[in-house]
């Protein structure tokens, strides 16, 4: 457990990138603001996602990296084929979820390739 507390630290850090200050903008560019994060999230997920596939069909995962890719797959596939949620805090929120679980792929993906 100990491992994947600095993906989570830094997954959380992208998170809160992707969610920047809104301040001045109005409710429209809010809006969009949101939804380009969270777009520009699953852009990156399919990213590592793709990344951790290959090594897992290499043979090279380990255990912990195939549990967190099935979970992940479960998770996110649907958040970021499914429509987007109409209200600026739901997006954040899915935005927040895809930045986590990237960085702790890509973290167990470096992992499995030393």
């Amino acid at each position: 457990m100990k491992r994947l507390l600095i993906p989570l630290i830094l997954a959380a850090g992208l998170g809160g990138c992707a969610l920047a200050p809104t301040s001045g903008m109005t409710p429209a560019q809010q809006l969009l603001s949101a939804q380009q994060a969270r777009n520009t999230a699953c852009g990156a997920w399919a990213t590592v996602f793709s990344g951790a596939v290959a090594i897992r069909q290499a043979g090279q995962a380990s255990a912990t990296l195939i549990q967190q890719i099935n979970l992940a797959d479960s998770q996110l596939t649907p958040v970021c084929t499914a429509p987007l949620p109409t209200t600026v805090s739901a997006i954040q929120a899915q935005t927040t979820q895809v930045m986590t679980s990237v960085g702790i792929l890509e973290y167990l993906t470096k992992a499995s390739k030393k």
